[in-house]
């Protein structure tokens, strides 16, 4: 591979660019095969009416997905359980993107916030 790095150069970028694309590549389809298992978890039966209904939710709305799988909203999810008062500072004070993200799950209801 160093000699072909050497002598040419041009390869090597085409198998990087080559690279890039696959992994991109993949992401998709990973990404595509969640969403097909998000899509037919099954609801268990017992579930109360109204957690069926954000389950629903969940299942529908990318943007739901979204926030949920990311790790700084997890991590924030993980903090406020014990100390629920935070979301409220958290919707002051986070970047606009864990804002956003914030204020989807609350309007899905999925977090309620508490003064």
């Amino acid at each position: 591979m160093r000699r072909a790095a050497a002598e040419r150069p041009d390869l090597v970028e085409a198998l990087r660019e080559l690279a890039g694309l696959l992994a991109e590549e993949m992401d998709i389809l990973a990404d595509k095969e969640t969403e097909e298992r998000i899509k037919t978890v099954e609801i268990p039966e017992d579930l109360p009416d109204h957690e069926k209904e954000l389950v629903r939710r969940v299942q529908e709305d990318k943007g739901l997905q979204e926030a949920l799988k990311d790790p700084k909203i997890q991590r924030f999810l993980m903090e406020i359980r014990g100390n629920p008062p935070l979301l409220a500072r958290a919707l002051a004070t986070a970047d606009q993107d864990m804002q956003k993200k914030l204020k989807k799950l609350i309007e899905s209801g999925l977090l309620q916030v508490q003064h």
